[in-house]
């Protein structure tokens, strides 16, 4: 069947009269396909969810059902595997939605993998996606870190020192973070990033122009996950002038 007739077609049914043609319309109506998941994401936060999107069709009957599973321990090297078997007294949490998106909220951060799976439904059958086998900490997408103070440093060049909290990050995670600053000068339109690959809240901006106002933000990531915070609220800091010049 055409991928652009995945679930439903219409064609029509013509029956011959003697004086006319009477046209009677209908539906022919397929099992769903199997969705594919494209990404999962899990955000750290008070009452922490699990996110997960897949493709999908778009047809009102089918219902997709998200599945979360925690896998035993000898069991893990198989999680890919349908026949895989979950942990004794682990309860399987999903949910159900008719879109191509469903979220699993109060979800405990786990250095246990586990493994998730969509499965679609209408009233003609169903189809399961492939499970995808993950970590916490490689989705793992924390709240964005706040700035509390841009001070202005003494010396040539002029320099600016800024102090950030770090982002909540579950206890496992607190001391395995890296973050990125970006900063630009009110006079122009670029954006400079500055790389952090150590676990720090405070960097010196160098070779900035004096008497100059500079926003900044910045955001923070866990070293194994893919997915930054959003960006801190920007702050403003000003350099002082340079030698005898007044700014």
């Amino acid at each position: 069947m055409p991928s652009s007739l995945k679930s439903f077609y219409q064609t029509k049914l013509v029956i011959q009269m003697p004086e006319k043609s009477v046209v009677f319309p209908f539906l022919l109506a397929a099992p769903p396909q199997p969705p594919e998941i494209i990404a999962c994401l899990f955000y750290y936060k008070s009452g922490s969810t699990l996110t997960c999107v897949w493709t999908y069709e778009r047809d009102p009957e089918i219902v997709y059902t998200l599945t979360k599973q925690m896998l035993a321990p000898n069991e893990e090297e198989n999680c890919s595997m349908k026949g895989a078997s979950t942990l004794v007294g682990d309860e399987i949490q999903s949910c159900s939605t008719k879109s191509a998106l469903c979220t699993l909220f109060n979800q405990p951060i786990s250095a246990r993998e586990y493994r998730v799976w969509v499965t679609a439904r209408n009233g003609l059958g169903k189809a399961t996606s492939e499970p995808v086998c993950i970590f916490s900490q490689t989705i793992l997408k924390p709240d964005p870190p706040q700035i509390t103070k841009i001070e202005t440093v003494p010396g040539m060049p002029p320099k600016l020192r800024v102090h950030w909290k770090k982002a909540r990050m579950p206890p496992s995670a607190e001391n395995n973070t890296r973050c990125q600053i970006r900063y630009k000068s009110i006079k122009e339109n670029g954006m400079k990033d500055y790389f952090m690959e150590e676990d720090s809240a405070t960097i010196e901006l160098t070779n900035l122009w004096d008497c100059t106002t500079y926003t900044v933000d910045v955001r923070c990531a866990h070293n194994d996950s893919k997915f930054w915070s959003e960006w801190s609220t920007k702050k403003m800091g000003t350099t002082k002038e340079q030698g005898e010049q007044k700014c």
